[in-house]
């Protein structure tokens, strides 16, 4: 400690205005690194996530492109079974009888009420000229020129043909000509069945799948032309994409994949996935996602993560300017506070650089068991409370040696206390404040211990709902998964008996949540209040056990405040938790009523009882908490026990009545 006042006022202020100036610069570097590094960082990490984005949208339009290639297969497949159908039914009418114009086009207007993808049929004789319509003023017209005329024509019998769209002669219209010879009983060719597919149809088809704005669906042929296209195109649907397909040469080896391009359609960038048909190899799907509906919400958390770092970096600049403040302002109260060390009513010593005591405070006299005059001059480890304090040793050579202050607490010699020395440095030596904190200490390690138990319950009561989740709520899912599994390959009577026993087992397992939430909080403490409530937690601690529990009560139907009526319960159900397991008690009593202004609840049991001197223990820790509890409610918990005398747990607490 410095015993001129003067000459150590003057030195502090020097120090403390260089030390203001060291905080400052070290403020202000440290605040623009950080500004720095957690802009890199955050720029990182939205490149990684718009990476993520797109590899997630990738494997998306990839399982959405399979999808729609069995849809669309099984929609070809069922085109081709019904022209099929048609060809041999004509084909059999035709060797009856000669048919007439009026009776075939009844005829193919019936086929076509089962083909809502198909607006037309017509039959082509040998010529190419049709013979016969279900549209009328077409019979007679010259069609030989027509690709799917010539392609049946050379086709081995039973295949039918997909051709690219072309516009109606008739209507004016794009349709999709599918084509199927018609064959006699000898398997020669008669004709031509000739159906028009509408676009709009796949239109609609596809339009069910949710792709997102922008997105499209197409189907092309593998030579690069367009068949079909959701949403629909302008113009001439059968352009033929040799830009497309020259970037993406991908098409032509393999059977999916995915890639990345401006469509030439409509100029949008997109996310492809392609996917070749399985019904009809020669077809291809192509599905699409627009690349801004992808990068929507990434640029939505982008602006918002930069916003975010804008202000959290202005905050921090404005954090440390308003710390240099708070800088000069603690160099200014520390000069204060060196100033009135006389009147410091703590326990405070000053030493010299050679250990030697240069002022003693009566408080630190007191604790060192001697008068200031008998230690002043003297060496501070001369005493046995310092010298034999190896770590507080340790502490105030390193103070003195770095010029930093330290703080260290320490068991005194006798092991009764525990002390807090807060060790500062000066030009002069050091200076030592120091306090007793046994009680303190005391009361930490009480709350320690019970933090650790409610963390252990906890623990344990998370373990226990997990393992009855498991073990029955788990079985009773998986009973119902593998009955629905069989009951799809089962008849319908059976069917019904897989049902009853689903709803049985579902029953059973809401009985079991209905009981599971009981255990966790009943909801007759809610409904019924507290009296209710304890006697429910009577019933169950007779239903485990031998335990008789009387209930004494003159609260009738009275509510309480939530908070008390909660903290009431939890104590009582502590009380007989802890009696069941260990006071080996046959009998309980508990008996709660009201005095006044206040609540009593008393809990009494005949069991073995134990020695109240030990509560501290850790053995004792569900009487900490029912305490804890009682001190909350601004009430008091008292317990008498003698081993052999069993054991009373009385609670006196305010009552508040609860709120309508």
């Amino acid at each position: 400690m410095d015993i001129n006042p003067r000459s150590a006022q003057a030195r502090r202020r020097a120090s403390a205005q260089l030390q203001r100036v060291y905080e400052r610069a070290y403020l202000v570097w440290l605040a623009w690194a950080v500004v720095l590094l957690s802009g890199a960082m955050l720029w990182l990490s939205m490149h990684y996530l718009r990476a993520d984005t797109l590899d997630q949208s990738r494997q998306f339009t990839q399982s959405l492109a399979r999808v729609l290639e069995e849809q669309t297969s099984r929609t070809l497949q069922s085109i081709d079974l019904q022209m099929r159908l048609t060809a041999v039914a004509l084909s059999q009418l035709e060797q009856k009888r000669a048919l007439q114009t009026d009776e075939a086009q009844d005829f193919l207007k019936s086929q076509i009420k089962d083909m809502p993808y198909v607006r037309a049929l017509w039959v082509l004789d040998l010529n190419g000229r049709i013979a016969f319509d279900s549209d009328f003023g077409n019979i007679g017209l010259d069609l030989h020129d027509r690709p799917y005329f010539v392609a049946t024509q050379s086709a081995p019998a039973g295949n039918i043909y997909f051709g690219e769209p072309v516009q109606s002669r008739t209507t004016g219209t794009w349709m999709i000509n599918v084509a199927r010879g018609i064959y006699d009983a000898h398997g020669r060719l008669t004709g031509v069945l000739t159906g028009a597919l509408e676009p709009p149809y796949f239109n609609a088809l596809w339009s069910r799948i949710n792709r997102g704005p922008n997105g499209s669906i197409a189907l092309y042929r593998n030579d690069g032309t367009l068949m079909l296209r959701s949403p629909q195109n302008e113009g001439s649907p059968s352009k033929v994409q040799s830009d497309l397909l020259r970037a993406q040469p991908a098409w032509l080896r393999e059977t999916s994949g995915s890639f990345d391009a401006i469509s030439v359609v409509d100029g949008v960038d997109r996310l492809f996935a392609f996917q070749r048909l399985s019904y009809r190899p020669d077809l291809t799907l192509v599905v699409g996602q627009a690349r801004e509906t992808v990068l929507a919400r990434w640029l939505q958390m982008q602006w918002l993560a930069w916003a975010i770092w804008f202000c959290a970096s202005l905050a921090l600049l404005l954090l440390t300017f308003v710390l240099n403040r708070e800088s000069r302002r603690r160099a200014t109260v520390e000069m204060q506070r060196l100033e009135v060390f006389d009147r410091i009513t703590d326990a405070f010593v000053a030493v010299d650089r050679l250990w030697n005591y240069t002022f003693v405070s009566n408080n630190a006299a007191r604790l060192l068991g001697r008068a200031p005059k008998e230690l002043l001059g003297t060496s501070m480890w001369d005493d046995p409370h310092n010298h034999q304090q190896i770590e507080f040793r340790h502490a105030c050579e390193r103070a003195m040696a770095q010029q930093e202050s330290a703080n260290v607490v320490v068991h005194s010699v006798d092991g009764q206390r525990w002390i807090d020395n807060h060790i500062y440095s000066n030009a002069e030596g050091l200076t030592v404040y120091f306090r007793d904190i046994t009680q303190e200490r005391q009361q930490q390690q009480q709350m320690q211990m019970l933090s650790r138990r409610v963390l252990e319950v906890q623990e344990s009561e998370r373990r226990r709902i997990a393992h009855e989740l498991h073990d029955e709520l788990g079985q009773s899912l998986t009973a119902i998964k593998i009955n629905l599994q069989a009951s799809l390959r089962l008849p319908p009577a059976d069917q019904e008996r897989r049902s009853a026993d689903n709803i049985a087992i579902i029953e059973s397992a809401l009985q079991h949540v209905r009981s599971l939430s009981l255990t966790l909080r009943p909801s007759v403490l809610d409904d019924l209040g507290l009296g209710a409530a304890i006697e429910w937690l009577a019933e169950q601690a007779h239903s485990r056990g031998d335990l008789q529990v009387e209930l004494a009560s003159d609260l009738n139907d009275r509510r309480l405040a939530p908070e008390l009526e909660t903290a009431c319960f939890r104590i009582v159900q502590e009380a007989l938790t802890n009696i069941q397991r260990h006071s080996k008690a046959s009998k309980v009593r508990i008996a709660l009523h009201a005095a006044g202004s206040d609540l009593v609840l008393t809990i009494g049991d005949n069991g073995r009882g134990f020695d109240t001197t030990r509560r501290m223990t850790g053995k004792s820790l569900g009487l900490l908490g029912m305490e804890e509890r009682a001190s909350l409610l601004s009430g008091t918990l008292s317990v008498r026990s003698q081993p052999g005398n069993g054991c009373t747990i009385t609670l006196h607490c305010p009552i508040t009545a609860q709120n309508d």
